[in-house]
């Protein structure tokens, strides 16, 4: 037994939607979302076209409606983001007394002593990679 069709539109931002789409000043995933709220609104075409028309799965257009009906317009085009990894780095070596990166390139004795130093610390640094390639010799 399939569960009921529910209305898209529950918070009324519908218009919203349409001045979203009219600005044309959304990112590319955002446009598709709402391209897809767009056509589910309109009720002519099913959640399976809306999600062959797109290229999705007809479970990602879902999520897409629920988004919408539970958050509005917001809820929709927010990209949430995973917390990520933990950092392994002690909070001694984590604050403002951890070496900075130099904006400037290092020159070639610049780059040799850091190739000594990483190689003194235990380090992976190679001076293939921290050394330009020797230039060959015309004739020679």
């Amino acid at each position: 037994m399939a569960r009921t069709r529910r209305t898209l539109d529950e918070r009324g931002e519908a218009a919203h939607v349409l001045a979203a789409l009219k600005a044309g000043k959304t990112a590319g995933w955002q446009h598709e979302r709402l391209l897809a709220i767009k056509w589910g609104l309109e009720g002519e075409v099913s959640l399976e076209q809306v999600a062959d028309r797109l290229g999705r799965a007809r479970s990602c257009i879902q999520r897409w409606y629920d988004r919408f009906r539970h958050g509005g317009l917001q809820g929709l085009v927010r990209r949430d983001k995973a917390p990520g990894r933990q950092s392994r780095l002690s909070p001694r070596t984590q604050g403002p007394t951890a070496p900075k990166a130099s904006s400037r390139p290092l020159s070639a004795r610049g780059r040799r002593q850091s190739v000594a130093q990483s190689r003194s610390r235990g380090g992976v640094a190679t001076q293939k990679r921290l050394l330009p390639p020797k230039k060959k010799r015309a004739g020679g």
